[in-house]
């Protein structure tokens, strides 16, 4: 589901900003899908980082349901719907791409190793490669990488902090709801 036709500086860049269990989520897409989203606790800092993501692009912000992309993700983080595949229109090496879209054939409520999927992708010892194709994804929950662990054990790192890819785990019944 991956776009190769990168038109960032070709049209406006959508993006909608809201809050959920994960915290504020900005999402933005070109019109072939999604090109940048990120997870803070900070609404401001989101908005700063869209900008520096993308200097000199022009922004429109839209309400959540004025972008089919972004209404699919809306549903999923607010539970009306399960996670289920979205385009995406971003740049990254064509192993980084591959890694990329194998990681969205991962259902939600599973999990694979960075080994799985460096199998799956063609080179079974890539698994560091791999690990960096998730530590750079542009689109974590377009791209589900917290989905992916280290074989070690534990759930491993994730870029927007290890907390939101324990509550993405437990929100998809992988990692059972802590007791407090």
């Amino acid at each position: 589901m991956f776009s190769n036709k990168n038109t960032f500086n070709q049209t406006i860049i959508h993006y909608y900003v809201g809050k959920f269990f994960i915290g504020y989520v900005l999402m933005a897409a070109t019109s072939n899908g999604f090109c940048w989203v990120e997870m803070s606790d900070s609404k401001d800092q989101l908005l700063k980082n869209l900008e520096r993501k993308f200097p000199g692009q022009s922004f429109q912000r839209i309400s959540r349901d004025q972008n089919k992309y972004f209404k699919k993700l809306i549903d999923y983080l607010e539970g009306k719907s399960k996670w289920s595949k979205m385009p995406f229109d971003v740049k990254g090496t064509e192993f980084k791409k591959r890694v990329w879209e194998s990681m969205q054939n991962i259902p939600e409520g599973r999990v694979l190793f960075y080994g799985d999927i460096a199998k799956k992708v063609g080179n079974s010892k890539a698994h560091r490669a791999v690990a960096s194709a998730c530590a750079t994804n542009p689109v974590p929950l377009v791209v589900p990488c917290h989905r992916v662990v280290p074989k070690s054990g534990g759930i491993g790192k994730y870029g927007p902090g290890v907390d939101k890819k324990n509550q993405l785990l437990v929100k998809e019944k992988y990692l059972p709801k802590s007791k407090k």
